[in-house]
């Protein structure tokens, strides 16, 4: 993608935001918190059969989600905890489970994020950072050898990984910005380089 494609999906995903509520995303309530919960049940667990969930807000932006899921036919407690729209915690205790929240985004999660929140998210980061985007711009359509050496020269070390069917998210982190990135492989190269939560690389 050249600059100046980058530069009219940034200006159209702006503009698609700002239609919606001037200077906010479009309202998010209990309901979007419970669907939220599920999902990320549903993704870390693969529960399917849930009872009594209910949302609590906290403040403007943070929600606690509480509820069971039934399990050969027994319920479960479960429980989310939801800030800025995103599940920063989930937990279920129940079989199979390793009795531990689940912190930051899953990694289903980031690969079905809408693309005009991940433009904006990145827009925001380019902002925040404009030099360190364009350094990750060069290490796109780089063989994941080179770009593993690239990254290690700027200061990020790996901390983690996953597989799903064609590609392998990994996760970096740098001590020295505090800042942990996802790096998503597929035939072997980098196919994106994007910010993500401090958790997602077992910071906190």
């Amino acid at each position: 993608m050249n600059i100046n494609s980058i530069k009219t999906t940034l200006a159209t995903a702006t503009l698609t935001l700002a239609l919606a509520v001037p200077g906010v995303a479009m309202a998010y309530g209990k309901h979007d918190a419970i669907h939220d919960c599920k999902e990320r049940l549903r993704h870390e667990y693969d529960l399917h059969n849930f009872r009594d969930m209910e949302a609590e807000r906290l403040d403007d932006d943070t929600y606690k989600v509480t509820g069971d899921a039934k399990v050969d036919g027994k319920s479960h407690p479960v429980k989310c905890k939801i800030k800025d729209r995103h599940v920063v915690t989930a937990k279920y205790n129940g079989p199979d489970s390793d009795d531990k929240e689940k912190e930051g985004l899953s990694n289903k999660q980031k690969a079905a994020l809408g693309i005009a929140a991940v433009v904006a998210a990145a827009a925001i980061a380019s902002n925040a950072n404009k030099d360190e985007k364009d350094d990750f711009g060069d290490l796109v359509g780089m063989r994941a050898s080179s770009g593993e050496q690239a990254l290690e020269e700027r200061g990020y070390k790996f901390v983690n990984l996953s597989k799903g069917d064609d590609r392998i998210w990994a996760n970096w982190w740098n001590q020295d910005k505090h800042k942990c990135i996802t790096v998503v492989t597929m035939d072997g190269r980098y196919d994106s380089i994007t910010d993500t939560l401090p958790a997602d690389c077992d910071r906190h």
